[in-house]
């Protein structure tokens, strides 16, 4: 999906800080998740926290939209230790949380702030962007033929230049400061809101004139991959997180009954439970596991089911029905999709505090996450669909590759609009898909 998103293809192709960005936004969530898959203290868990701080501290260094991962990446370290927590001492754990204060932030932090000594040593001159700066900042810039500044310069006389983590701290605060200030409008700029299920504007790039057809340039995403994984990714996780939910009050509920009806029985040697599971439409594995379960959430745990679409009437105590199968294997990958879920709200929801103009491409590190997200839900639903019967897997996998197949034609036919393809007014005007994509 990501090869086919028409808007990443146009920001990397022309915006070189932003095709790095994204490499480095998806790197440091692998390295997150492939270091939380090691086992605590071992020499693979050190290797890969450590990669992990490092790709965050370059992620950021490109641009501060990269705190949306840095904000995955701590709320992934900090429900990985949560779930650790009842298995371990206090102890154990406190050192948990130094190793990986450590191994993520002291890399993140050399590396963030080293880019930035790299920059002022490397870049000693003045230019046009020093007005923003204040004279101690100027004062230690050399002119543009390497003299440096004297007193009669522009009146630096008294003047204190400022040493480098002085003029570290000036340019980050300036940066900040300076583009959450900016009040002017845009023509192609959108708001966060438009962006979940793409309506807002396409924004030019480029444009260029030739006999009766023209080129163009626009930065649009695929509405397919925007909505697809919003409406399948996002909201499709809340929806199997329902029906796990619910399912499993449902299960709980049903063996409640069904053992209160076994006790009951007027016959000690005889019991009732394996003919009335016969005629639910859930039949399970009932131990005495099960009986210990403390909540109603945790009862798939105990679950243990046989594949098939049918009852077994030989075995009935091993067979569950779609829906169980589901809620096992959302339960299966639970934390790891719910990570990325929460991974795309910090991406996307701070935009709706930045009052200057914001553009569709501020979206893409969201949008990442959004995949990622539905590429976890379909695999949640194969899973279930292989595990329960065979035959549901044609129509699952038929809407999967319906899915890339529009996925790849709608790339192809915004295609013109990433290679600057001539095309005729008219053409270009069909690809205006929605009203909103006009300026």
């Amino acid at each position: 999906m990501v090869l086919c998103e028409n808007s990443i293809l146009t920001e990397t192709q022309y915006i070189l800080t932003d095709g790095i960005l994204f490499f480095f936004d998806l790197l440091t969530i692998g390295l997150s998740f492939k270091a939380n898959s090691k086992r605590v203290f071992s020499p693979a868990w050190f290797f890969w926290m450590f990669l992990t701080g490092c790709s965050l501290g370059c992620a950021t260094s490109i641009k501060f939209t990269a705190m949306g991962v840095f904000a995955l990446v701590g709320f992934h370290q900090a429900i990985t230790l949560l779930r650790l927590f009842p298995k371990r001492s206090i102890r154990s754990t406190l050192a948990d949380i130094l190793c990986r204060g450590m191994l993520i932030l002291i890399p993140f932090v050399v590396i963030f702030f080293g880019s930035f000594v790299v920059h002022i040593l490397w870049l000693p001159y003045e230019g046009d962007g020093d007005a923003f700066m204040t004279r101690e900042f100027r004062k230690r810039l050399l002119t543009k033929n390497g003299a440096q500044k004297t007193p009669l310069d522009d009146n630096y006389e008294g003047v204190v230049p400022l040493t480098i983590f002085q003029s570290i701290k000036e340019l980050i605060n300036t940066m900040h400061e300076v583009n959450i200030g900016l009040r002017a409008t845009h023509p192609f700029s959108s708001t966060w809101n438009e962006w979940a299920l793409d309506q807002c504007r396409a924004l030019l790039f480029w444009q260029r004139g030739k006999m009766g057809y023209s080129s163009w340039i626009y930065c649009a995403g695929n509405p397919i991959i925007w909505i697809g994984s919003f409406v399948f990714g996002i909201l499709g996780w809340i929806v199997l997180y329902s029906i796990s939910y619910l399912h499993s009050i449902s299960l709980f509920i049903r063996y409640a009954a069904l053992s209160s009806s076994s006790s009951s029985s007027s016959d000690p040697g005889v019991s009732t439970v394996s003919d009335e599971l016969l005629e639910t439409d859930d039949i399970v594995l009932i131990e005495k596991r099960i009986a210990s379960a403390s909540a109603s959430a945790s009862i798939s745990r105990h679950i243990s089911c046989k594949k098939g679409g049918k009852k077994q009437i030989d075995d009935p105590s091993t067979f569950c029905s779609f829906w169980t199968h589901l809620q096992i294997s959302f339960e299966r990958h639970a934390v790891d999709s719910f990570v990325i879920w929460v991974g795309y709200f910090a991406n996307w929801l701070p935009f709706c505090l930045i009052p200057r103009a914001t553009w569709n491409y501020h979206y893409i590190p969201a949008l990442l996450c959004a995949i990622l997200c539905l590429s976890i839900v379909l695999h949640i639903v194969l899973e279930a669909a292989l595990q329960y019967d065979d035959g549901l897997l044609l129509p699952v996998k038929f809407f999967c590759f319906s899915l890339v197949f529009a996925v790849g034609a709608m790339w192809l036919f915004l295609s013109p609009w990433n290679y600057g393809i001539p095309l005729s007014d008219e053409q270009n005007e069909a690809r205006f898909l929605f009203q909103s994509w006009h300026a």
